[in-house]
């Protein structure tokens, strides 16, 4: 993937805390919606979301894949097209500093 596209995303992107633990006795799409909202993505809006996770949570999947807007991603196989396709960009923490790890900043590159 081409790091210059998340930089750019960046300017626009959300942090949010990682919340498999809401989701671990059973999935529920109200819960991702309501959620959702909290972070300014209204379920079934012309606004599409992507959801950048650290690894693969099933009830966190099943709990998003009614959601037609959105598109839920490990950072693993994160790619430039769903990138530039999102409005609204959200990334749990663990999920960032994977990503710090994948594609470090140009000064770190310099110095390693």
């Amino acid at each position: 993937m081409n790091s210059t596209a998340l930089q750019s995303a960046a300017v626009d992107m959300t942090v949010v805390e990682d919340f498999e633990k809401e989701f671990a006795d059973k999935p529920s799409t109200g819960a991702m919606s309501k959620a959702l909202a909290g972070w300014g993505l209204e379920q079934n809006s012309r606004e599409y979301g992507l959801l950048i996770t650290n690894g693969i949570d099933e009830n966190v999947w099943k709990s998003a894949r009614n959601i037609s807007n959105l598109t839920v991603l490990p950072s693993s196989t994160l790619n430039v097209y769903d990138i530039c396709r999102a409005d609204k960009l959200f990334v749990t923490r663990s999920a960032l500093e994977d990503l710090r790890v994948r594609y470090p900043p140009k000064a770190a590159k310099a110095e390693a």
